[in-house]
């Protein structure tokens, strides 16, 4: 888990194919996988994996409504595809706003 959040982290694209399949391999499938593997999808490619990521990243929130990783990525997917580089609120769809 932590070498795929410090791929990501990175910002360089080559590195998030690998990042991909890290996550794919882990072991057990919890929030923090699924949250990283949204990201990570959604940054290979946002058009493809937009509507993709948006559901996971709500699921996690229908489980665990305050897994904060999960908010902030939703938001800030959310903002940017929205064309918002820095929005103070985002609704989320369970009726919580999230500052960011």
């Amino acid at each position: 888990m932590n070498l795929s959040s410090a791929l990501i982290a990175t910002g360089y694209q080559p590195y998030y194919t690998r990042a991909e399949s890290i996550l794919i391999q882990a072991k057990n499938n919890n929030e923090t996988i699924q949250n990283n593997l949204a990201i990570i999808r959604y940054l290979i490619d946002s058009e493809q994996h937009y509507e993709k990521s948006i559901q996971v990243l709500q699921n996690i929130l229908v489980e665990n409504p305050d897994y904060f990783p999960a908010k902030y990525n939703l938001a800030k997917i959310r903002s940017e595809q929205n064309g918002h580089d820095d929005p103070q609120s985002i609704e989320l769809k369970h009726g919580k706003m999230l500052i960011i």
